[in-house]
This record gives C-alpha cells, sequence and structure tokens, in this order.
C-alpha cells in the first residue's frame, strides 16, 4: 500500500463521543450511508495526512493503543482495504 489520500467527498462528524464518515453526494443519494469509526478507526483516519504510509500510521496506533505493531499493521490493513473499497481513501504510488 502506497501513501494514502482521503477522498475529500467524504467528512468526519464526532457526535456523542462516537466518529462517523459521512459521504456526500450532490445528489444525497449516498448520505443513507454514514459509517461509525470504532476509537482505532478514528485514530486511523485522523492520522491519514497523505504523507505517512501505513506502516508509520501503525508504528503510531501501537505505541498509543500499546498493541503489538503486527496486529496493529494487520488490522489496520483489513480497515483500510474496506475504506477504500467504500471510496473513502485512495492509494498512491502502488
Amino acid at each position: 500500500m502506497g501513501h494514502l489520500q482521503k477522498n475529500p467527498m467524504f467528512v468526519t462528524r464526532m457526535v456523542e463521543g462516537e466518529g462517523y464518515l459521512v459521504p456526500l453526494s450532490p445528489r444525497g443519494e449516498d448520505i443513507r450511508k454514514v459509517y461509525r469509526l470504532n476509537p482505532v478507526g478514528w485514530f486511523l483516519w485522523q492520522s491519514i495526512d497523505g504523507e505517512q504510509d501505513l506502516e508509520a500510521i501503525c508504528s503510531e496506533i501501537s505505541r498509543h493503543y500499546d498493541v503489538d505493531s503486527e496486529v496493529a499493521l494487520s488490522d489496520a490493513r483489513k480497515y483500510i482495504e474496506e475504506l477504500l473499497r467504500i471510496g473513502a481513501l485512495s492509494s498512491e504510488g502502488d
């Protein structure tokens, strides 16, 4: 996976301590597809800046949540695959 880029047509909102990823659509048809982010997913999303690769972000997750770096990387890859699938992210440099 290369450097990750957020799709500007997705925004995040924090509502009562819960993070949400909301797709924007000019016609409003996708607004019903709101995705709830767990705390690690929120941390991951907030860490994606277009500069760091996934391994660097997972190193931060590992330190922040005191989890093994291999577990963090494996779990993050699954999460990223889903975000890529829904179009919230793109990956450059693959």
